[in-house]
Order: C-alpha cells, then sequence, then structure tokens
C-alpha cells in the first residue's frame, strides 16, 4: 500500500484563498479571483494547470464530481463529469477476484489480471474537459479560452520537477 504525503500550496488574493497540490495552480487561481473572477472560474483554472504541473495524478485526461453551493442563498447543485466505459465493454470481460482487495487507493474490487487498472481494457472516455466547460458555463465567468491560457502559458514554460510522482 502507497502512502501518499501532500503538501498543498496556499495562496491568499485580495479576493480570497486557493489551495492546491501544486503551487502553480494555487497561483494560477489566486491571480483570477485577484483579477475579479468567481471561486468557480479559479477551482477551474486552478484544475487545469494541475493538468499540466501535475500531469501522472491530475488531468483532463480523467474526471470528476463538483458541488456548488452558493453562499447567498445555500442552494448546492452538483455536477458529475465521471469517466464513462466504452460502449461495447463487457462486464464479464473483468471477473473478480473472490473474497479479494484491490489494494489501490481507489479501493476498487480485485479483478483477475488488475484489468481494470491497467492495460487497455481499463482506458476510459474522460470527462474533465466537458465538466470544466459546464462548470464555468453554469456558474462562471470566464470564457474557456481565459480559463485555458494560464495552463497554455505552464505548458510553454515547461514542467518544473519537485519530486517524483511515484
Amino acid at each position: 500500500m502507497q502512502t501518499f504525503q501532500t503538501h498543498k500550496a496556499a495562496v491568499h488574493s485580495r479576493h480570497g484563498l486557493v489551495a492546491a497540490q501544486n503551487r502553480h495552480a494555487a497561483d494560477a487561481g489566486a491571480a483570477v479571483l485577484a483579477a475579479g473572477g468567481n471561486a468557480m472560474d479559479a477551482a477551474v483554472v486552478a484544475a487545469l494547470v494541475l493538468s499540466v504541473v501535475e500531469p501522472w495524478l491530475s488531468g483532463i485526461g480523467g474526471g470528476g464530481f463538483l458541488l456548488h453551493a452558493d453562499g447567498q442563498t445555500g442552494a448546492v447543485d452538483t455536477l458529475d463529469f465521471n469517466m464513462r466505459a466504452p460502449l461495447r465493454l463487457d462486464p464479464g470481460d473483468y471477473p473478480l477476484v473472490p473474497g479479494g482487495g484491490s489494494g489501490n487507493w481507489f479501493q476498487w474490487p480485485a479483478v483477475q489480471g488488475d484489468r481494470n487498472v491497467s492495460g487497455f481494457g481499463a482506458i476510459c472516455v474522460p470527462g474533465a474537459v466537458a465538466g470544466f466547460a459546464a462548470a464555468l458555463e453554469k456558474y462562471g465567468s470566464l470564457r474557456w479560452d481565459q480559463a485555458l491560457q494560464p495552463a497554455i502559458d505552464h505548458a510553454w514554460q515547461g514542467l518544473e520537477m519537485t519530486g517524483s510522482p511515484a
């Protein structure tokens, strides 16, 4: 079993705080707040920057689930943009190991040959890009190109190595 240590960078701006696993993502989100963007804008920008500066665990190749709470009304909304299995996937191709635990940090059931976590049979259709776009459309104030720009800038600068991804 792996143990992950997290050291989240928290960046304050006059309009709020952004915490992220990588300081570049936190900086990008805080800059959005400082420029007048809202919390959803900052969250999406930070997530997109993470796709570039921490691609081994965060990125547009995955999916997610979002909770949005309105600070004035208290209304809570959800957005599910998780990954999807291929349309013609056959669950019979993923036989469970009787009494087996996977031991992975997702706590998925153990499958013969680890087909659900390794190899071409583990590939899903990502939902992150559609989810981030929907979050901006519904609750953000930035255009998609504006939200992408900080990640593009970091991609051109290159990846700062801060430690082993494994």
